[in-house]
């Protein structure tokens, strides 16, 4: 059996660019392997669920799929998935024909498998390390974040899909805002999953406990 990783240690493996996608997550170690193991568990499939979603005669669905695996995996610098899923996305956008979006689809299958499989041993040898105390508040400068707060709070009650990619750019601010820990995690797989009515309410709720 492999060597369990050295504690500290981040993955190495084909696809995944964990430096960057540690410096995404302000340097938590923890939570990164914890969005890690999130990704895995909510998206090693999607290559298939694209596949019944196409079945279906559904390509907005399959669109959807593909556009929350892009920028879930843009958020964790797993590379190699990003281009795969967005390049099915624009595929799909474009009305290209069916055998072009299954190599596509199949392209996008091999990418997370092959993460997967990489991944999959590595995180369940790796020890998380230490993190902040449950509820644990990080500093958060509230005049930098009211106008964040306003703009997110028009993206989420207009369900604009973009919020996906805005997640990444201001990744470490809306940390801040939950206190870091399960709540912007949570906030994050609401996001990514389109579920904005209820993301919304998480964003309200962590900006009450704030006085925002």
């Amino acid at each position: 059996a492999p060597a369990p990783p050295a504690p500290g240690a981040v993955p190495e493996v084909e696809g995944l660019d964990a430096a960057q996608g540690l410096r995404r997550v302000a340097g938590n170690r923890k939570l990164y392997l914890s969005l890690l193991r999130q990704f895995l568990d909510g998206h090693a499939d999607a290559a298939e669920r694209i596949r019944e979603s196409l079945a279906g005669g559904d390509r907005e669905a399959a669109g959807r799929t593909a556009h929350t695996v892009k920028g879930t995996a843009a958020n964790l610098a797993a590379g190699p998935v990003q281009a795969a899923a967005g390049t099915l996305e624009k595929a799909l956008r474009d009305g290209e024909d069916d055998g072009v979006v299954e190599a596509l689809r199949a392209r996008l299958g091999e990418a997370l498998a092959r993460l997967s499989a990489a991944l999959r041993p590595w995180l369940a040898g790796a020890d998380p390390g230490p993190g902040p105390a449950p509820g644990a508040d990080l500093p958060v400068d509230p005049a930098a974040l009211k106008p964040m707060l306003e703009r997110w709070t028009r993206l989420l009650a207009e369900c604009d899909a973009s919020a996906g990619d805005d997640l990444e750019r201001e990744g470490p601010a809306l940390r801040a805002l939950f206190g870091g820990g399960e709540g912007f995690s949570r906030f994050a797989r609401l996001v990514g999953a389109y579920q904005f009515d209820e993301a919304l309410e998480a964003l309200r709720g962590a900006a009450g406990e704030k006085g925002l």
